[in-house]
């Protein structure tokens, strides 16, 4: 367990998995998909899921998507740590090609199977290139698998309805990972999943915590109402309420 020495209240950690609950969309995924989206992270553990479900035959198209970015730092801090794939490690390559080059040569997809779009840098562009290369390709599917690192699946899920708005597609969720944190006797916190956790639990709350305000359908948010760059997304009053306790509570790191 990677424990630390945040100090929190149960109240509060009640807040945080509520919202990381809610982030970490998962949709009932049928059988077969015409396509996987695979966007980049600072997630590793979720390749060998990926790889899986290509080798049972659930997809036949995968396009990987994702630049260099907020978060490739810490993919390469995470692929550093790995002893299973720090040899595919180079900081000067996207997010995407990394992905691509471990799926190819670790997980033994075939290259032909793979799209790589390795330009974008945001959600926005996330979704937005990767509509132009489906254009460019001549590729028409009807159902389509989103891949992202839970904190950021339901804002990537939104961000794809907006850009892909005249595709006649369907868009299904699955986090690789759902985070739950939980404090041991002693009051110190911890993650009780996923186990091995691609991130410190201080970056994780901050990921949570910074979500909800981009969600938002108001002048300051993401929404229509706002920037636009995503769909209206409805936010229960109870996720609403976790945010709003802990960002009065203080807590700071």
């Amino acid at each position: 367990m990677s424990k630390t020495n945040i100090i929190l209240t149960q109240k509060q950690l009640d807040g945080i998995n509520i919202i990381g609950d809610f982030l970490a969309m998962r949709d009932e995924v049928p059988d077969k998909v015409d396509a996987v989206i695979l966007l980049g992270s600072s997630l590793i553990n979720h390749l060998e899921m990926v790889s899986a479900m290509y080798h049972l035959g659930r997809f036949k198209k995968l396009f990987i998507v994702g630049g260099i970015g907020h978060s490739t730092k810490f993919l390469y801090e995470n692929l550093e740590a790995s002893i299973l794939f720090k040899k595919y490690l180079d900081k000067n390559q996207s997010e995407a090609d990394i992905y691509s080059k471990i799926l190819t040569s670790f997980y033994q997809i075939p290259e032909e199977s793979i799209i790589i779009e390795n330009q974008s840098s945001n959600c926005g562009n996330n979704a937005s290139y990767a509509y132009k290369i489906a254009s460019n390709h001549g590729l028409s599917y009807k159902h389509i698998l989103l891949i992202q690192d839970p904190t950021m699946q339901r804002r990537s899920y939104a961000s794809f309805l907006r850009e892909w708005k005249n595709k006649q597609v369907t868009f299904l969720n699955y986090a690789p990972i759902v985070p739950e944190l939980a404090m041991d006797c002693k009051g110190q916190i911890y993650f009780k999943e996923p186990l091995n956790p691609p991130w410190t639990i201080e970056r994780y709350v901050e990921l949570v915590m910074g979500e909800i305000p981009r969600l938002r359908d108001d002048a300051n948010g993401y929404g229509p109402k706002g920037a636009g760059y995503i769909v209206h997304v409805d936010i229960p009053n109870k996720v609403e309420q976790a945010y709003q306790f802990l960002e009065e509570s203080f807590f700071s790191f």
